[in-house]
């Protein structure tokens, strides 16, 4: 038998207000999406590293790799990406959740999420079942190329060419490629003024440089624990929010991501999502992060396996063939993410591409972030997390 691939590309973002079944149901993607994200996040970290991955973008993908996929690799999958069992309820939440993405369309903010199944031409290994499923459940479009360019040309247009390049190669028996694309650009309630920015240390976890501090004092949602403050700014829909978490202790940064698993971290979310507003002053470094990396590694660290196996992997809600485990298999799973913080607001893309083979308070808070912190862009109406990452070094 040939070997054959499939590849998933994708970029994220999105927000929105909804009736209470809805909106449970779009809570518990997000949930998934943000603790399997912060899993990942603590695969990839590194020691003096900056990081910056898309909790949503990420799970994206991998749920429409999951609606591919049947048997004991559907069971895994759904488990480790702590989705529902039934497939109807997770069918339903992907649906409702992708359109409340794109409701924001304002001067202020804009939220574009697009998706895509890349078919390579000449394939007879999608089926139709599954390209009505990836159009229906995930609006996403439909279209074929015989090499990476279309797939990298779809994600550089979906991203305000943001990313340019997500996918370096297709393998030589490629199937398809999923694909997944978002921009996201938010301009804050209350701007920094950029007469006030000034040059000062930022204290990286690898040495000391100067960089520009934006400064700004003004209401937003604050929270005060042991060992971290955390701030939530606003962007100009409120429902979007700049989280950041800043430890205590100068070079805290890694002992505070020791200490936020996944749950701990979605209920720091839920408290300052709870918090009252109060006036801070605040000292935020502008900056830019561009991050990549395989993810392969990082997924089977915390426990998927079987979809990486060309034995074992189960795809036949894609390929339509019963029996034939390892068929199909992933073969590379690709995340790219940009973005950039100043005194405007901000303005980021993020991708991921999976590739499947087959055989073959009174008076004003201090917040200083002029040492390595943790961030989130958030959208507190869907509890989706955009954006997660880590600043170690300017």
């Amino acid at each position: 038998m040939k070997k054959t691939v499939f590849a998933l590309g994708l970029i994220l973002a999105g927000m929105c207000q909804a009736e209470d079944s809805i909106m449970s149901q779009q809570e518990n993607a997000s949930l998934s999406h943000l603790k399997t994200g912060i899993r990942l996040y603590h695969e990839l970290k590194e020691p003096a590293k900056n990081l910056l991955i898309s909790p949503l973008s990420i799970g994206t993908a991998m749920d429409m790799a999951l609606l591919a996929s049947s048997g004991e690799t559907e069971l895994e999958m759904g488990k480790i990406l702590l989705r529902p069992a039934d497939r109807q309820d997770r069918e339903q939440q992907d649906l409702s959740l992708q359109q409340e993405i794109n409701r924001l369309q304002d001067a202020g903010v804009v939220l574009n999420s697009a998706n895509a199944l890349f078919v390579t031409s000449g394939t007879d290994l999608v089926q139709d079942s599954y390209r009505n499923a990836i159009q229906k459940n995930f609006q996403g479009e439909i279209f074929e190329g015989l090499d990476v360019d279309p797939v990298n040309e779809w994600v550089e247009q979906k991203t305000q060419g943001k990313i340019k390049k997500l996918l370096s190669r297709l393998h030589p028996n490629s199937v398809c490629a999923l694909l997944n694309a978002v921009y996201f650009k938010g301009l804050w309630a209350r701007p920094f003024d950029a007469e006030s920015t000034f040059d000062g240390e930022f204290l990286g976890e690898q040495s000391t440089v100067e960089v520009p501090l934006m400064q700004t004092s003004q209401k937003m949602a604050y929270l005060k624990k042991d060992s971290f403050q955390a701030i939530a700014m606003p962007y100009q829909n409120e429902e979007l929010q700049f989280v950041v978490l800043l430890p205590e202790e100068l070079q805290g940064l890694s002992a505070l991501e020791d200490e936020l698993g996944s749950q701990e971290l979605a209920n720091v979310l839920a408290e300052l999502q709870a918090a009252p507003s109060v006036k801070v002053d605040l000292t935020l470094p502008r900056f830019s992060l561009e991050w990549s990396s395989s993810l392969v590694d990082a997924f089977r660290a915390i426990g998927l396996k079987s979809p990486f196996s060309p034995e074992k992997a189960e795809f036949e809600r894609l390929t339509g063939r019963k029996n034939s485990p390892g068929l199909v298999y992933i073969d590379q799973i690709q995340h790219k993410a940009v973005l950039e913080v100043n005194e405007e607001g901000s303005e980021g893309a993020a991708a991921t591409a999976i590739a499947f083979a087959v055989r073959s308070m009174a008076r004003p808070i201090t917040f200083r972030a002029d040492h390595p912190f943790m961030f989130m862009i958030v959208d507190s109406r869907t509890a989706s997390v955009l954006f997660l990452g880590r600043v170690a070094q300017l």
